[in-house]
């Protein structure tokens, strides 16, 4: 996730992000990442959330996904 800061919006008015287990210590494709977007320009939002047995992955495939609706937004 850490390259993809130079492709997404310069005018992001707030970011936020959360980390979440869903299914506690029974394991699974149970860690997610929920990313919210507030783009400066037009007060438009973006929202991207991905869940995965990793987290890290999660995490970056749910950047990923924000890249993706940052450039249609």
């Amino acid at each position: 996730a850490q390259e993809l800061h130079a492709h997404l919006p310069r005018r992001i008015g707030t970011l936020s992000v959360r980390l979440f287990d869903v299914n506690g210590t029974r394991g699974g494709p149970d860690k997610g990442c929920l990313v919210h977007a507030r783009l400066e320009r037009l007060g438009t939002a973006v929202v991207a959330t991905e869940v995965d047995v990793d987290l890290y992955r999660a995490i970056d495939r749910a950047f990923v996904k924000l890249q993706r609706g940052a450039r249609v937004a």
